[in-house]
């Protein structure tokens, strides 16, 4: 089975409140040129738990990784091992929870450790993994954007520069993904929002993410919810078996 390529470029700490610092993004959501989303990430608005939810399809109270601290595998069957049932391949190039959650359901990969890498480093191993590989799922994790919220705040300049940086790193992406694989889909988003001391509570700051879907694939229902996420990916990558109506 041929999947639809799709990139999915998961913004560590990247709320909705940084919309008004992606000019990229506003303008081609004013454009039509792409379709936004607002998510309510799952609490507690905690990165680990926010990563098991993007790709099982359950809250935290449900798949039972509910901190930052509780670091093992997930139980099988979340999104990357469906992908790898139909026929395809997950490569990530991101922060290294992701090989504790779920390395072995992923063929490609480039980890690092440190917090403060550099986002460009994140996206030049993806597009050559992307070149290299073909991955059916490509996943993009960069975390500039959280670790300066934590130093400075989601209300800092330091936080609005890092989100401006993204948003030309991002650009530069888009560009080559849907030249490259022009049936594909590019979906950005986050795990969290940044509130003025950080995250991990229930304000809008720490809990709305907008989402935005680029390319040429579309899903048929209306995502509000952070566990919505694994079935959009579904859909773009022609895996799921939903008909177009419903959100749960």
């Amino acid at each position: 089975m041929s999947l639809n390529p799709v990139a999915f470029v998961f913004v560590d700490g990247m709320g909705a409140s940084a919309f008004p610092f992606l000019p990229t993004f506003r303008q081609a959501f004013e454009a039509r040129q792409c379709l936004r989303f607002l998510i309510s990430a799952a609490l507690p608005t905690w990165s680990l738990p926010n990563y098991a939810t993007v790709i099982v399809g359950q809250n935290p109270s449900e798949h039972g990784i509910l901190s930052n601290f509780d670091r093992r595998p997930l139980v099988r069957g979340h999104l990357f091992d469906k992908i790898n049932e139909e026929g395809g391949s997950v490569a990530v190039s991101g922060y290294y929870w992701w090989d504790i959650l779920a390395g072995q359901s992923i063929s490609h990969a480039k980890w690092y450790e440190r917090e403060d890498t550099d986002d460009l480093w994140v996206f030049e191993q993806a597009w050559s993994m992307a070149n290299n590989h073909h991955p059916d799922l490509l996943l993009i994790h960069p975390m500039g954007v959280d670790m300066a919220g934590h130093i400075h705040g989601g209300r800092s300049p330091e936080y609005a520069a890092r989100v401006l940086e993204i948003d030309h790193h991002l650009n530069t992406f888009l560009t080559r993904w849907l030249t490259k694989f022009p049936t594909g889909s590019v979906l950005v988003g986050g795990d969290h929002g940044m509130g003025p001391f950080g995250h991990g509570g229930s304000t809008p700051e720490e809990v709305e993410v907008y989402y935005y879907l680029f390319g040429s694939r579309e899903i048929f229902f209306e995502p509000s919810q952070q566990r919505h996420i694994r079935r959009m990916l579904e859909q773009l990558l022609g895996i799921s078996e939903d008909l177009p109506t419903g959100t749960d």
